[in-house]
């Protein structure tokens, strides 16, 4: 297997997870196993980080210090995003699910997707000036240095400077092998 190739099937297994949470946030709770969540989100965590220590591996010689010059380059929230997801790695593996804000979000059946509803229709009927019903759906939320983020959009942030940094890293690491040949 190509020396990146490890690498990059990680990033692409964070990707899958990340896809399946990103659906099941679509889902309102009473379709959704409360565990389903929790595993993908262990999944995803636990993917997303091995793609640094995969690099860590296949390119001793060369990505440890291009990987410290990379994050040192970073922007301080992009920055505290990547330690906290090493932080939160750690505390899956070693403590378990680590604590997280659950809100709600109440969408009036009005504006849901199919999805949301499952794929059927939803009827309902009240007396004029009466609000829609609402469905609920649990939104999860961590501090980041300071910052309240929505645990997918802080995800997302995560799987798209894990994607730069492999793609990058690539173009420096081929462009030197091919300056070696």
């Amino acid at each position: 297997m190509d020396e990146l190739e490890r690498a990059k099937k990680r990033l692409r297994t964070a990707g899958y997870f990340l896809r399946q949470l990103q659906s099941d946030h679509h889902r309102s709770v009473g379709a959704l196993d409360p565990e389903t969540f929790d595993h993908n989100v262990f999944a995803f965590v636990t993917a997303a980080r091995t793609v640094t220590f995969v690099l860590r591996k296949c390119c001793p010689e060369s990505y440890p210090a291009w990987s410290g010059a990379w994050f040192d380059a970073l922007p301080a929230e992009d920055l505290e995003i990547c330690d906290f997801m090493k932080e939160l790695r750690n505390t899956h593996e070693k403590e378990g699910d680590p604590e997280r804000e659950t809100d709600w979000e109440f969408i009036p059946i009005t504006r849901l997707t199919s999805a949301q509803i499952g794929g059927g229709k939803v009827y309902w009927s009240a007396p004029p000036g009466t609000p829609p019903p609402a469905m609920g759906f649990q939104r999860h939320y961590v501090e980041v240095g300071g910052r309240r983020f929505e645990l997918l959009e802080l995800f997302r942030r995560y799987f798209d400077l894990l994607r730069t940094l492999l793609n990058q890293f690539e173009r420096e690491y081929l462009a030197g092998k091919a300056g070696q040949s």
